[in-house]
Formats: C-alpha cells, sequence, structure tokens
C-alpha cells in the first residue's frame, strides 16, 4: 500500500512507452482514482494519462488534465508546451 501509487503510475508509464495505450489508460485512471486528489505524488499519473489520451487523439480529455497539472504546477515537465499546443487547435 504504502508504495501503491508510484507502482501504478510506473506500470501506466510502462504500457504508454509500449504503445499499450488501454492498458495504459485504465491502469493511471485507477492511480488517479485510489490518490483521490492532485498532490505531489499523483501529478505524474495525472501526466502519463495526459499523454496516452493524447496519443488516443481524445485531445479535449488531454487538455483537461494538462491544466490540471499546469495549475498545481506550471513547470511539471513539459506541460506548458502541452497547453500551448492543445490550446491553438482550437479545442
Amino acid at each position: 500500500p504504502r508504495y501503491r501509487l508510484q507502482s501504478m503510475t510506473y506500470l501506466g508509464k510502462i504500457f504508454y512507452e509500449r504503445g499499450e495505450l488501454d492498458f495504459a489508460e485504465v491502469i493511471l485512471r485507477k492511480a488517479i482514482e485510489e490518490a483521490g486528489y492532485m498532490e505531489r505524488e499523483s501529478i505524474e499519473a495525472y501526466y502519463y494519462l495526459a499523454l496516452t489520451l493524447e496519443a488516443l487523439k481524445r485531445f479535449m480529455e488531454a487538455k483537461e488534465l494538462y491544466l490540471r497539472v499546469y495549475i498545481f504546477d506550471s513547470n511539471f515537465r513539459d506541460v506548458a508546451e502541452k497547453v500551448k499546443i492543445l490550446r491553438s487547435k482550437a479545442l
């Protein structure tokens, strides 16, 4: 239980990187659900779920998650650029 969120996020990242996007989505959604709310430990799960949804061409959902990450930490990885790109697509 102590490292469950980290483990699920890592597993979701692996599925994302392997192109197994459906599995990545399921695992990352479960990680976020179990976290309950955005915190430093769950921000990566939100980010990777957004990447996964973007890869699945579900841009509106991805944009919403990127915005959540951006609001929490505007300097997290490339989230500012992701938000800018998706906003320019007028979604």
